[in-house]
């Protein structure tokens, strides 16, 4: 007696001129993942700070998961400190043919509460084209922003962008945050670019901007500006839900940049599995983050069209149903046969359609079909098996199809749901 049992197998799809099955991801510099980008308020990062390794430990982790991050409140007065935080990370950079850069500001503020941003990036990812704080005439600022312009020779939709980070006076915050659609302005201009982020510690929330203030606030009332960091994302380790930390878009194809729903306060505390007093001595603040889409090459893009795909074997012995030898339709379904096998074929926009045409085959020809193929591929479409975590891009439009091949001489039925989806 033949054992009852089926095979999924779960594949990626890739057409060129003809269809064939891939059970791998793609490799290669054709299709480029995505960007991480973030900014951090390193509570208070100076001599002390930088010389105790155990924090240290972890801050290293923390900038390792970007690919350009702003580092904020840098408060030690010694060079040679953020060089060492620099050469730290590339010590454990494991990523082949990338390295840690950085540009860094002169020292921003006012008597002596100064502070110095950074941009550390790699250098794979990111190249910069130029930097400089904000020419602040008008005194707007406590620390002014400190702006670059940068290629970005692997994303897709930019292939350049602006990143303006500040660290707000809680005290002045409305205000400053406000000025900030006008230091986007002036980099706009000064760089010939529209695309940009906008981010870092803008003490955007709770007691620091009133409900009333936010109606005044240039860069919230302004339609180009995009809030990805929103109201109700807690950025601190206080116990209040604070939103001090924001990320801000601003031109068309920078949000079209922006993978969906990519934007967080990274809680490092809990996905280090640290306790809250190491926590808390790395600083008050978590990280904000968010993903930029990674570029496929031209030649992927006009050959390649991707579907994801679900097979399912059926090993038992099966029959090919007479009736449909000599037909050439069935419930939407298009009928090739030949002397060694049949195949079956349909495709829709619909999938609930699609679906429910195979329903109504199987009903009809359950000795094709088995119920057993029928229920499991429906567990698994319902289940998420054909959802796509590596596809950030929108289809034109969406395709699905089911291929049902029979074997004369081994008596077996295969079918095989696929989805279209995207190369990244």
């Amino acid at each position: 007696m033949v054992e009852k049992t089926a095979r999924i197998l779960l594949c990626v799809v890739f057409a060129l001129t003809w269809s064939y099955i891939i059970c791998k991801t793609w490799q290669g510099p054709t299709v480029e993942r995505p960007l991480r980008v973030g900014a951090f308020n390193i509570q208070n990062l100076g001599n002390s700070k930088m010389s105790n390794k155990t924090v240290m430990d972890i801050v290293n982790k923390v900038l390792l998961r970007y690919d350009l991050v702003l580092v904020q409140e840098i408060v030690t007065l010694d060079e040679t400190m953020m060089e060492d935080v620099l050469k730290n990370l590339n010590k454990l950079n494991k990523v082949k043919g990338s390295k840690y850069v950085m540009t860094i500001s002169e020292r921003l503020g006012r008597g002596n509460a100064k502070e110095q941003y950074a941009y550390i990036y790699r250098n794979d990812k990111f190249k910069l084209l130029g930097a400089h704080s904000y020419p602040d005439r008008e005194d707007d600022f406590m620390r002014p922003p400190y702006i670059a312009h940068f290629s970005t020779p692997t994303l897709r939709h930019i292939s350049s962008m602006i990143a303006i980070g500040i660290h707000t006076q809680p005290k002045n915050a409305a205000n400053e945050t406000s000025s900030l659609a006008q230091v986007y302005d002036y980099a706009a201009k000064k760089f010939k670019e529209k695309n940009a982020i906008l981010m870092g510690d803008m003490n955007a929330g709770c007691a620091n901007v009133r409900i009333s203030d936010w109606n005044l606030i240039d860069i919230w009332r302004r339609e180009e500006f995009t809030w990805l960091i929103t109201h109700d994302i807690d950025t601190t380790q206080s116990l209040n839900c604070c939103p001090y930390d924001r990320i801000i878009t601003a031109g068309d194809d920078m949000l079209d940049a922006v993978v969906d729903f990519s934007a967080q306060a990274y809680k490092f505390r809990d996905e280090l599995g640290i306790s809250s007093e190491l926590g808390l001595a790395v600083s008050d603040h978590w990280p904000v983050e968010v993903l930029l889409k990674g570029g496929t090459s031209q030649q992927a893009k006009v050959n390649l069209k991707p579907s994801l795909c679900l097979t399912l074997e059926d090993i038992r012995q099966r029959t090919f149903p007479a009736q449909l030898r000599s037909q050439k339709t069935t419930f939407g379904f298009t009928i090739e046969t030949t002397e060694t096998s049949s195949e079956l074929y349909a495709s829709s926009e619909e999938g609930d359609t699609l679906l429910q045409n195979l329903q109504k085959l199987q009903a009809k020809y359950p000795q094709l079909i088995s119920s057993e193929i029928l229920d499991t591929l429906f567990y698994k479409v319902e289940h998420g098996a054909l959802s796509d975590p590596s596809a950030n891009d929108d289809l034109e439009k969406d395709t699905y199809t089911i291929l049902i091949e029979f074997s004369f001489s081994d008596e077996t039925t295969t079918l095989h749901y696929c989805t279209a989806t995207t190369i990244n």
